[in-house]
């Protein structure tokens, strides 16, 4: 069963975000809204593919196949499921799709990939407070993109010792 009232709710505000973004009255923009608004209640299930897990490689695929399961591809779509495991068909750029065969446990979830973010996040933070130490002692040629292991060594030739929690 649908919820008509959050339905009709995020069809106003799509309709009032063409409005301020077009011009125009939002009542011209209704009739679309309401269409993106039921496609998106009626299609808030679908499977969704967010990748495999870092540990997972699928068995028995050749290195076309393996680039195709791991981002070569236009669409996934779940062909089938049991308790345990999904077969997945991935369709390529050239046309040709495969069927793969996946634990659940090994598809990436949305919080799997926040969580990859975060780490990606808090590496560059971290990166940057070493920079910004390493410049407040006076070492002399960091670049924007330089790695870690460069920015130690440059700090170590100075005879400083970088904090562990910036390491």
């Amino acid at each position: 069963m649908f919820n008509k009232k959050s339905i009709l709710s995020s069809a106003w505000m799509v309709a009032r975000r063409g409005q301020v973004r077009f011009g125009g009255s939002v009542v011209a923009y209704l009739s679309e809204s309401l269409k993106i608004a039921w496609f998106a209640a009626k299609h808030q299930n679908d499977f969704r593919f967010n990748g495999f897990k870092t540990w997972f490689t699928p068995d028995d695929l050749t290195g076309d196949e393996l680039n195709l399961v791991n981002g070569g591809y236009v669409d996934v779509k779940k062909v089938t499921e049991t308790a345990k495991a999904v077969k997945l068909d991935f369709i390529s750029y050239q046309g040709w799709d495969l069927k793969v065969w996946a634990p659940k446990s090994a598809l990436a979830t949305k919080a799997d990939l926040q969580a990859k973010d975060n780490r990606k996040q808090n590496a560059f933070a971290k990166m940057d407070a070493l920079k910004a130490w390493a410049k407040d002692h006076g070492v002399k040629g960091l670049r924007k993109f330089m790695k870690k292991t460069t920015v130690i060594r440059k700090i170590n030739d100075l005879g400083l010792v970088a904090p562990a929690e910036l390491i």
